[in-house]
């Protein structure tokens, strides 16, 4: 993956997060179970957890350049 896709995957998990991390504050419906599965897990983990693979795949794309 080139590394403007990564900044730009990077910077739409960001907002992705911010707004799950708003939604789960502001929204009550959004802390609750649902079919799919507990919302907090996909609005908020499941970002972050993305977002922390990214970087350590691109912290080690770039170190072994």
């Amino acid at each position: 993956m080139h590394p403007a896709q990564t900044t730009r995957l990077a910077s739409l998990l960001r907002i992705v997060l911010t707004f799950g991390v708003l939604a789960v504050v502001l929204l009550p419906a959004a802390r609750t179970n649902t079919p799919v599965g507990f919302l907090p897990l996909w609005l908020i983990v499941m970002p972050a957890s993305a977002l922390w693979a990214l970087r350590r795949v691109h912290a080690r794309w770039a170190h072994a350049r």
